[in-house]
C-alpha cells in the first residue's frame, strides 16, 4: 500500500480537480466519500480507479484497486465535507442509460445539489427513473452523490434534451407549477407512464416549458404558504403518483 502525505502529490491534485464539473464530464470520473457510499458503489459493481484512506479506515473493494494510505490533511483536501469520514474513492461515471417508458422524475433547472440528490433518492425509492434537462446541476457531483445516498447506482440518471425527448419516449408530460395547475388526483390517475417535471428553486419552470407539457400539477397548500421547497414539492408529487399508477416494471440500470 502506497503512502501519500502531501497535497502536492500528482494523484491528489488529479483527484481534487474532480470537484470541477467540466473535469468530471471530460474524464467521466467522480468522487464518493465515506464507508457507506463506497460499500453501496462496490455492491452495485461501480468501477473504481483508486481509494484514499487513513490508517484504520477499511474499504471492502476489489483487491486489484489501488488503495493509498493518506494523512488527515490530504483526506480533507480531496473530500467534499469539512470533517470527512474516509475512505474517499474515485469512481468511473457509468454510461448514460436509455430513457425508458416508465414513470420519470425530470429535473429542469434544479440547481441545489442537496435538492437534486434528495429528489433522485426519492425517485429511486419509489421505483422511478430520473432524467435531467440541460442547465440543471451536475448529478454526478460529490454533493449530489452524497445527498442521493446510493440512488445513482440503483438507477443511473439519464439525460434528456427537452420535452420532445420525453414525448418521443412515450411519456405523458406533467409540469409541477406553484399555482394554476390541477390537483394530483386529476393529473396523476392516468394509466400510462408520466414524466413529472420539477423546476428550479428560485423561479420554478419557465412559462414556455410549463405550457408545453400535456398537464400541469399544483400541490394544494391550504396553509397559505407561497411555495414549497423544490425537493419537498417534487417528493410529494412523486409519492402522489404511486397512489394512482399501475404496477411498474423493474428498473433496468443498463437501459
Amino acid at each position: 500500500m502506497k503512502v501519500i502525505t502531501s497535497t502536492a502529490n500528482p494523484t491528489i491534485k488529479a483527484t481534487v480537480r474532480l470537484h470541477r464539473a467540466e473535469v468530471r464530464k471530460r474524464e467521466r470520473r467522480t468522487i464518493i466519500e465515506g464507508p457507506h457510499a463506497v460499500d453501496l458503489a462496490t455492491r452495485a459493481g461501480a468501477q473504481f480507479d483508486l481509494v484514499l484512506a487513513r490508517e484504520g479506515e477499511e474499504a471492502s473493494i476489489d483487491p486489484a484497486v489501488e488503495i493509498y494510505l493518506v494523512s488527515d490533511r490530504v483526506l480533507r483536501a480531496v473530500a467534499a465535507t469539512e470533517n470527512p469520514r474516509g475512505p474517499v474513492a474515485v469512481v468511473r461515471i457509468p454510461e448514460a442509460a436509455a430513457l425508458q417508458a416508465r414513470d420519470t422524475l425530470v429535473l429542469a433547472g434544479v440547481a441545489d445539489p442537496g435538492n437534486a440528490g434528495t429528489l433522485l433518492r426519492t425517485a429511486s425509492a419509489l421505483g422511478m427513473q430520473t432524467a435531467v434537462f440541460p442547465g440543471a446541476v451536475d448529478l454526478w457531483s460529490p454533493k449530489v452523490l452524497r445527498a442521493a445516498a446510493g440512488a445513482h447506482w440503483q438507477m443511473p440518471p439519464v439525460s434528456a434534451a427537452g420535452i420532445d425527448t420525453l414525448i418521443a419516449a412515450g411519456l405523458d408530460t406533467v409540469a409541477l407549477v406553484v399555482a394554476g395547475g390541477d390537483p394530483p388526483g386529476l393529473v396523476l390517475a392516468n394509466s400510462g407512464p408520466v414524466a413529472i417535471i420539477v423546476g428550479g428553486e428560485a423561479h420554478g419552470l419557465p412559462a414556455g416549458l410549463a405550457a408545453a407539457a400535456a398537464r400541469r400539477l399544483t400541490i394544494p397548500m391550504p396553509g397559505g404558504a407561497e411555495s414549497l421547497n423544490a425537493a419537498v414539492a417534487g417528493a410529494i408529487a412523486l409519492y402522489e403518483r404511486t397512489r394512482y399508477r399501475p404496477a411498474q416494471p423493474p428498473v433496468l440500470a443498463d437501459g
